[in-house]
């Protein structure tokens, strides 16, 4: 290779990635008793994981199931409402993580409106459906479990309890009586396993 440049590299040494042993040491570095108790925390831990996963993803294949056998029309008026406040999530969420500028959030905005759009039908749509469902099943939430929530909300908020129950009890009613909606539909659902 004549009149190419030539590069020489000398290599002073190699070094071997060390990591630390699993001893009770290392355990109680991370606030455990022993290496074992730190071994059945992450299988804990892993299992939980493990757990919620498949809980997600069966919520989400009942709520397509849902989606797709139930054929209605919905106002546009609420999917308007529901879309709206989509962007008004996505957008906050962009704003606080810091990824986007106001500029970028504009540029990005006529894809994600097309996207909220059919998410709004679908979440109104699904709405729907679980009311049904709960009126035909009677399924009543828990008026203790609403007050605990309220009361909580109220101690994170520093509010008193009625200024918290005016704002957020009604959202909290629906919510509360849509998850043991849910909740009935999984334990009563037949899935396929793949």
């Amino acid at each position: 290779r004549a009149g190419k440049p030539h590069t020489r590299l000398t290599i002073r040494g190699l070094r071997r990635k060390l990591v630390p042993a699993l001893d009770a040491e290392f355990a109680k570095g991370l606030g455990q008793e022993s290496a074992e108790s730190l071994r059945e925390a992450i299988r804990k831990e892993l299992a939980q994981h493990k757990q919620s996963e498949s809980v997600e993803k069966m919520k989400q294949e009942l709520f397509q199931k849902l989606l797709k056998a139930n054929t209605f029309s919905l106002p546009d008026s609420l999917i308007d409402r529901q879309k709206e406040r989509l962007l008004e999530q996505a957008h906050r969420h962009f704003t606080q993580r810091g990824e986007l500028g106001e500029q970028d959030w504009k540029a990005e905005l006529p894809a994600l409106e097309a996207d909220m759009s059919e998410r709004a039908k679908e979440r109104v749509k699904l709405y729907f459906i679980l009311q049904r469902v709960a009126e035909q099943e009677e399924i009543e939430l828990d008026e203790i479990e609403l007050a605990q929530r309220l009361k909580a909300l109220s101690d994170q908020s520093g509010r008193p309890v009625e200024e918290v129950q005016k704002v957020f009890e009604d959202d909290l009613r629906d919510s509360l009586r849509e998850k043991k909606t849910v909740d009935f539909l999984i334990a009563n659902a037949k899935f396929e396993e793949n």
